[in-house]
């Protein structure tokens, strides 16, 4: 892999996982934004459906870019554990247990935002939280 070494796929790895979670945090801001813009609906019983509707796609956006970056994630794992695999010298033992954490736990069929268990839940409990207080009428 013109040169390539286990070293320098383990620091793009690192580089990538960087990127990837400082836009984690920028998402989980919008989610918190999300959040108080539901708040503020549910507590004014003035809201106009105009209000509503902007409401939930704002936080139907920041859920799929939530997944998205999921997704990235793993697209970076499978990339590197696949680059691995293709390297010309044998791997250490670490990187090798790497590759099979990959196999067993990511789709080598390209990138996908279809979420595991986990990740769903976690997208779905905040997006219920957030329609639902602007779409549910104060008691």
């Amino acid at each position: 892999m013109n040169g390539t070494t286990e070293l320098d796929l383990w620091n793009l790895l690192q580089i990538s996982n960087m990127a990837n979670g400082i836009q984690f945090l920028g998402i989980a801001f919008l989610a918190w934004v999300g959040l108080r813009i539901s708040t503020g609906i549910y507590n004014n019983a003035d809201s106009n459906m105009l209000v509503k509707i902007s409401g939930s796609v704002f936080c139907l956006i920041v859920a799929y870019f939530m997944l998205f970056n999921f997704g990235l994630n793993a697209w970076n794992v499978t990339g590197t554990a696949a680059a691995m695999t293709a390297l010309a010298e044998p791997l250490t033992p670490v990187a090798e247990g790497f590759v099979a954490f990959a196999e067993a736990n990511n789709s080598s069929e390209g990138f996908s935002i279809v979420p595991n268990l986990a990740q769903g839940l976690l997208v779905l409990s905040i997006l219920t939280i957030q329609l639902g207080g602007i779409w549910m009428n104060k008691k």
